[in-house]
């Protein structure tokens, strides 16, 4: 009975996930640069704890040289690793 719960509490939230995420396409909202800078900051932190070598990409990068920031009207933001470099 409990894994029959379980099942219908994760349908739910993929019926949920999948309409938060038609939405974000349908209706992109520029991110709030506050809370973005201090996700990525977070980002930085574990992954550097992890040792992990990463780097900002696409319109993140572009935003950092020409924005001096993020392109305001930028809905995501692009990071990449290469897995095995260290």
């Amino acid at each position: 009975m409990e894994k029959l719960g379980f099942s219908i509490i994760m349908k739910d939230i993929d019926i949920e996930s999948e309409a938060a995420y038609e939405k974000s396409v349908k209706d992109p909202k520029p991110m709030d640069p506050i809370a973005a800078s201090e996700r990525l900051r977070d980002i930085k932190r574990i992954l550097d704890q992890l040792g992990a070598v990463f780097f900002i990409a696409y319109g993140t990068c572009l935003g950092a040289i020409r924005e001096g920031g993020f392109i305001p009207w930028d809905d995501e933001m692009d990071m990449g690793s290469v897995i095995g470099l260290n």
